[in-house]
């Protein structure tokens, strides 16, 4: 950026003592309000001032030419630049008069009217400014002198802007050379000339060279000028800016954030520079597919745009992303006038051969390409292409965006051969720019791929998925760890997307099968498992600003649950809540980096070495792959699944249609709800046995115990109750282990409980409420209670009119083992209530009167303190259903529970017995706590014994262990 000059010279001549006092103390209050980047008050402090001179010397003397400066670069600071110029040009006009051509003063003046031109893009004017501005100073003061560096510094982003990086660079290098030797390496002008540089660094696509300079430019500029001055911001959205083309999205986003509160602080909501950081934060939304957010920063900074009647390259370039939005939107008609205009101001504003017009070209192609106006497409991508090419080099990013478009371009015409080495060559320069696993980088790689198939080159395709997914699987399982939990959302649906390509290409590639079933090992469920880790390495280490961002996230969830239901009258707080809930959680992951150990995920390898004699079952969902439509290819949902031994190549298995499958998954749930359809259950039982079960089986036809980990609407379905070919539950002959992901196998060591065994049993829930769900009583889950008590030594009860929300979020404390025997409630996604984590919970004590106390919701279990509890059992209705996701698994309790700390649970499918649940309860305890059993084992066992006295799996079937399966922690 220009250096902003300031003159805050003393009058040229003896001047009457209470003017010369008034003028100083002005001066001085002026240059503490500058510095501290309060401009609108500096602005004032401005105008007093030279009204002050021109009252004691009139308007043309020697003595109004430093206060004409200052106010014209407080206007200019503030965007209003129609105020500033001709403040300017009367200033430069004295100055010349009074001190000369060729007076070093004249150059001041010189560069701050061609810093306003900049700032116009009138850069003929400027550049001539700046050129007579740098002779003047070398001659006067040297070619060393730090005002010498100031006015190279200034030719140089004159050249920057320009998009002249090849000119621009030595005269930076030079100016930062000056200013290290001559002023200090901790100097702010230096830190200036560092922020330059690495500007143009990353204008250039040298993303590792502009890194440590932004880092150093930022530190000097906090210590020096402080944490909220206007130039620590610009430098925090400058090293978010480079972090964003790196996809370093969860860094990007807290500096961005930063820089926006400076700005709006220091210059005003409705600057320019807080446009400029507002179109940042649309651009990382808009890469996160978070379109509604982009959209409403890309509006606000327009707002401000046209409010200061701004109509230059800022303009355009707000424009351009908001028609980039539209078109990703599939809102044709409302993109492209927003893009025409756009191409119109660059042009004219910046020149035919601008980077930034060749990125309006690429953009305007990419819209006519998608509407399939192919004719229209290709001359702007070509002009796009050579431009880039041109001014920004043969290896830079942007050069392969231009060829990836234009390939695809031609391969969506057939032109095979046309295509294939664009695509190569721009997959060759994102690989060294950018680094093999970036999304940009991805992408192209899979157009590649799309193209070999479609020309039947499947050895070729299946090469190049090969070479990418490794690196593609270690980015995105990095970007998983931290961030907020909307951005890892993104990343796991984009790798969904990509997912699918994969499946299609990996049945002939024993490598990539290895690689796809790594991808999910690393996917699925990550988005709740590192929320969970995030909030108890938190909880672990309950200092100061981590016990606020706790209470920060509770008391969000609270607000939360009060706007629980869908009116909408209720909708924009509910917006404003998840939004400050996203940010907090995005807060949290970065706080917990300081107290957890960030070591990447457990490998395909590690996993396989915990299997032992098992075989792990993978299943996942993806999409049909049709390689001959490239701008539609995905076709209906599949269940397929990866099954891995310890030895040996990992198997796949497409297990068809989902729709059909979720179908009978349903159809079961439906029969065999309160046992009233036993013969339709059973029918089912067998139809699903056969299509999950028996390609697992064929895969691994010697293995006798399967960790399975299921997806979609299969996490419904516990698999012991799928009956084999001869009619038998699988239970009986298998020990099926549900687990969230293989990744429950190389679980972290277990945290000491602080209460004893915790019990509760509750059978009257008060009287029928009109109008209020109604919870019928329990006889059964006191004396579950009392005989689940006497198995565990050392064991505490909760009595019954104990049991309420406050009890259990306020003295409950991580005991070893918790068991709670009542009524669970899943009311489904068409309740009244607009959130999930409300429509699933347990009843307490009177919980047929209403009232927050009667109900613990799903969300109010996310709030409980069970970090060390071992396991958590829930016996009750549904407490294992919700909604379901492959980033969270099932959005209800078993999240919840997970997120408060526990490392089990056992849960239920669907409505369960009073009195078999009893006896199943206790089978199971005895197994664990008696016989030692693991848990996993503990219930298998309890549930084999029901299963061969006859008992319909009504009763013994529903109950699902998550987590560590293993025994109890000692």
């Amino acid at each position: 950026m220009f250096a902003a000059a300031l003159c805050l010279i003393g009058f040229t001549a003896v001047a009457q003592g209470d003017v010369q006092r008034e003028y100083d103390e002005l001066s001085r209050r002026f240059r503490e309000l500058f510095q501290a980047g309060q401009y609108e008050e500096g602005t004032k402090v401005a105008e007093d001032r030279l009204r002050l001179v021109e009252r004691a010397f009139g308007r043309d003397h020697p003595n109004t030419s430093t206060p004409l400066n200052d106010l014209a670069l407080m206007y200019k600071l503030r965007g209003q630049y129609e105020k500033a110029e001709p403040l300017y040009l009367r200033a430069l006009a004295i100055t010349e008069k009074s001190l000369g051509a060729d007076h070093f003063e004249t150059a001041t003046m010189l560069h701050n009217l061609a810093e306003l031109y900049v700032s116009l893009a009138q850069f003929g004017k400027a550049e001539q400014l700046c050129v007579r501005a740098l002779a003047i100073l070398e001659k006067a003061l040297g070619a060393d002198h730090p005002e010498t560096a100031t006015s190279l510094n200034n030719l140089a982003e004159l050249y920057r802007a320009q998009g002249k990086y090849e000119r621009a660079e030595p005269l930076f290098v030079r100016a930062l050379a000056i200013r290290e030797k001559r002023l200090g390496e901790d100097h702010p002008d230096t830190a200036t000339s560092l922020n330059n540089l690495a500007w143009l660094y990353t204008s250039q696509g040298e993303y590792e060279k502009a890194e440590p300079l932004y880092l150093r430019a930022l530190a000097i500029r906090e210590k020096a000028l402080g944490v909220d001055h206007p130039n620590t911001g610009a430098s925090l959205d400058g090293l978010a800016e480079l972090y964003r083309l790196q996809g370093k999205y969860e860094r990007a986003e807290p500096l961005y954030r930063r820089a926006l509160a400076i700005c709006e602080k220091s210059l005003g909501v409705d600057h320019l520079e807080t446009v400029a950081v507002l179109g940042n934060l649309a651009l990382l939304y808009r890469a996160q597919a978070q379109y509604a957010t982009a959209q409403l920063f890309n509006l606000r900074a327009l707002a401000i745009l046209e409010k200061l009647g701004a109509g230059g390259p800022d303009t355009a370039i707000e424009l351009d992303n908001l028609a980039q939005i539209y078109t990703l939107l599939k809102q044709y008609g409302n993109a492209e006038p927003l893009y025409l205009r756009a191409l119109a101001i660059l042009e004219k504003a910046l020149g035919a051969d601008h980077p930034e017009t060749a990125t309006s070209l690429n953009n305007l192609a990419e819209l006519y390409r998608a509407q399939g106006k192919y004719e229209r497409a290709e001359p702007l991508f070509v002009r796009a292409l050579a431009i880039r090419e041109k001014r920004l080099g043969e290896d830079h990013p942007n050069v392969a965006n231009s060829l990836g478009g234009l390939a695809f371009l031609y391969g969506e015409q057939g032109k095979y051969e046309k295509a294939e080495p664009l695509f190569e060559r721009a997959l060759a320069i994102q690989e060294k720019a950018l680094g093999a696993g970036h999304p940009d980088t991805a992408i192209t790689s899979d157009n590649l791929t799309w193209l070999l198939i479609a020309n039947k080159q499947e050895a070729q395709a299946r090469a190049t998925l090969a070479k990418s997914w490794p690196q593609r699987i270690e980015w995105l399982d990095r970007r998983l760890r931290l961030g907020r939990e909307s951005f890892r959302k993104v990343w796991v649906f984009t790798y969904l997307r990509q997912f699918s390509l994969l499946a299609a290409a990996q049945a002939g590639s024993a490598d990539l099968r290895r690689t796809g079933m790594e991808a999910v090992l690393k996917t699925k469920g990550r988005v709740l498992e590192e929320m969970g880790a995030a909030i108890d390495a938190l909880k672990g280490r309950l200092d100061g600003q981590s016990a606020r961002l706790l209470d920060a996230l509770e008391e969000n969830w609270r607000q939360q649950s009060r706007l629980a239901t869908k009116n909408p009258a209720d909708a924009w707080a509910r917006v404003v809540l998840q939004e400050r809930e996203d940010r907090l959680t995005g807060e949290i992951s970065a706080r917990s980096m300081e107290f957890r150990q960030l070591i990447l995920t457990p490998s395909l390898a590690t996993v396989r070495e915990r299997l032992g004699a098992a075989a792990l079952v993978e299943f996942t969902q993806f999409n049909e792959f049709d390689g001959t439509k490239p701008e539609n290819p995905l076709g209906p949902v599949h269940y397929g699944t990866y099954v891995a031994r310890a030895q040996g190549a990992v198997d796949w298995v497409d297990l068809g249609p989902a729709g059909q499958i979720d179908r009978l998954i349903q159809r079961y749930r439906r029969a065999i709800a309160g046992a009233s359809n036993a013969a339709v259950a059973r029918e089912t039982a067998i139809e699903l046995g056969r299509i999950l079960f028996q390609p697992v089986r064929q895969s691994a036809p010697d293995v006798t115990e399967f960790f399975i980990s299921a997806d979609g609407q299969a996490r419904l379905m516990p698999f012991a109750a799928l009956l084999d070919e001869a009619g038998e539950p699988l239970v009986k002959r298998f020990a099926l282990r549900s687990i969230s992901s293989g990744r429950d196998l190389v679980l972290a060591a277990p945290v000491a409980a602080k209460q004893a065994p915790t019990v509760a049993g509750i059978g009257e829930f008060g009287e029928r409420v009109q109008g209020r769900p109604y919870f019928p009583s329990l006889p059964g889950a006191e004396a579950e209670a009392g005989e689940v008590l006497k198995l565990m030594p050392a064991g505490q009860r909760i009595l019954p009119a104990l049991l309420t929300r406050s009890y259990l979020m306020e003295k409950l404390d991580a005991p070893k083992i918790l068991h709670l025997a009542t009524h669970g409630f899943y009311f489904g996604p068409d309740a009244d209530t607009a959130d999930p984590l409300t429509r699933a919970g347990l009843a307490l004590y009177n919980a047929n009167a209403g009232g927050k106390e009667g109900t613990l919701t799903a969300k109010d279990a996310a709030m409980l303190r069970l970090r060390g509890t071992d396991l958590v059992v829930l016996s009750a209705c549904e407490t294992g259903v919700g909604e379901l996701s492959y980033a969270d698994g099932v959005t209800g309790l078993q999240r919840s529970l997970v997120l408060a700390g526990a490392r089990s649970q056992v849960l239920t499918l669907w409505p369960v017995s009073d009195d078999r649940t009893r006896e199943l309860m206790i089978a199971f305890y005895r197994n664990l706590i008696e016989k030692k059993m693991t848990k996993s084992e503990s219930l298998r066992q309890a549930q084999v014994a029901m299963a061969q006295e006859g008992v319909d799996p009504y009763y013994w079937a529903p109950f699902v262990m998550y987590g560590d399966w293993g025994p109890l922690a000692q």
